[in-house]
């Protein structure tokens, strides 16, 4: 039983979308330093190349210097058929094309859902995210392809609009809140007001004689009647 290795270069400036044929796969996914989510295989070229010279006494040095551009694939196979049935086939697409589709996603929910609460936001973040999950099930490489550093800036700039728009929007309400509690607070009530000692005892005597004086007239009254 042979093993047949399939080596591919891709121009750097596709996307990878999956391939079809009885093919395995011998890459996986990383995302260089400024750039998307690619395939890597999981063998060198040098390494291949090593493999195949062992042991023929091939010069090597003209097989590394076979010029190649973009990154590398590896598949591999166990006899693969002739013909047209065990041909590889891969699919490839602009990569822009493709990551854009997810940045336009975010951006458009974001915008979306300025004016929202916040659990409308909540629930439409975890509807793109259960929407991607759902995709990279069916289509896993398509899904791998639309990560990128622009969909990392696209979420962060929808989450610095979402937060400035809570500033604006919060803002009157918490100054109406304090212009209200300034305006409902009770006065201070004011003590009730005493009179001067000097008034109370200059009051005093001048009472006590008009008491007097009525109870006086009061006797005379009496006394005139009973003569009478």
């Amino acid at each position: 039983m042979q093993k047949v290795y399939l080596s591919v270069h891709v121009p750097g400036e596709l996307a990878y979308l999956g391939h079809r044929g009885d093919w395995h796969s011998e890459s996986r996914w990383w995302m260089p330093s400024g750039s998307s989510l690619r395939p890597r295989s999981r063998r060198s070229s040098s390494e291949l190349v090593d493999e195949i010279c062992a042991g023929l006494g091939v010069d090597r040095t003209q097989l590394m210097n076979f010029a190649t551009d973009g990154f590398h694939l590896l598949y591999s196979t166990l006899r693969p058929r002739s013909g047209e049935a065990g041909s590889l086939r891969i699919s490839l697409a602009r990569s822009w094309h493709v990551q854009g589709l997810l940045v336009v996603l975010i951006l458009g929910v974001g915008i979306a859902l300025v004016r929202s609460s916040l659990t409308r936001k909540l629930g439409g973040a975890m509807a793109v995210l259960v929407g991607w999950i759902l995709l990279a099930m069916v289509l896993p490489s398509f899904a791998w392809s639309m990560l990128s550093n622009a969909a990392v800036g696209a979420v962060l700039v929808v989450g610095a609009v979402w937060f400035l728009w809570c500033l604006v929007a919060l803002r009157p309400r918490f100054r109406f809140v304090t212009l209200a509690g300034e305006m409902v607070e009770p006065p201070l009530a004011e003590p009730p007001l005493e009179k001067p000692a000097d008034q109370e005892t200059a009051g005093g005597p001048a009472e006590a004689l008009d008491d007097g004086e009525s109870r006086s007239a009061e006797k005379e009254d009496e006394g005139g009647s009973s003569d009478a």
